[in-house]
């Protein structure tokens, strides 16, 4: 579908994680949004967003001041309506609700997490550990599985 044709950012998220959650099952995702002036310090990696998708429900905390939805397009609706100036963290899984929040102003907080619940503290920055054979790996096992 074209973009002239209604297609968005949250047609396309629901359409990834389809795909993704049809061969990996349950998902996890996340996302650091930057401020658009930046007053200090954010979770985001450099001046946009992007979302972060793991496979399975990991145990990631909720955002402080936490608003629920009922899930991804119901988060990026909200935030799309509310002020969005603001740096935020977003998280949920896809068996269940989606949160937005204030950020923490912790460098990569979710991917920080991340790394800590699956026993690799040190591999939260993809800058200073570059798996190129994790990625190649998890791309062939997703492509295999049609």
């Amino acid at each position: 579908m074209r973009p002239d044709e209604g297609h968005d950012f949250a047609d396309f998220a629901d359409e990834v994680l389809e795909f993704l959650g049809k061969r990996l099952g349950d998902l996890t995702y996340w996302e650091h949004g930057a401020a658009d002036v930046p007053t200090g310090r954010q979770s985001a990696c450099v001046d946009h967003a992007h979302l972060h998708i793991v496979a399975g429900h990991l145990p990631l905390s909720t955002p402080p001041e936490r608003v629920a939805h009922s899930g991804l397009r119901q988060a990026l609706t909200w935030l799309a309506d509310s002020e969005g100036s603001n740096p935020y963290l977003l998280m949920g899984h896809t068996s269940g609700p989606c949160f937005t929040g204030h950020d923490v102003g912790l460098s990569q907080y979710y991917r920080r997490e991340w790394a800590k619940i699956v026993g690799r503290d040190d591999e939260w920055d993809y800058l200073l550990s570059n798996t190129p054979d994790v990625t190649r790996r998890t791309i062939e096992s997703i492509l295999l599985q049609r």
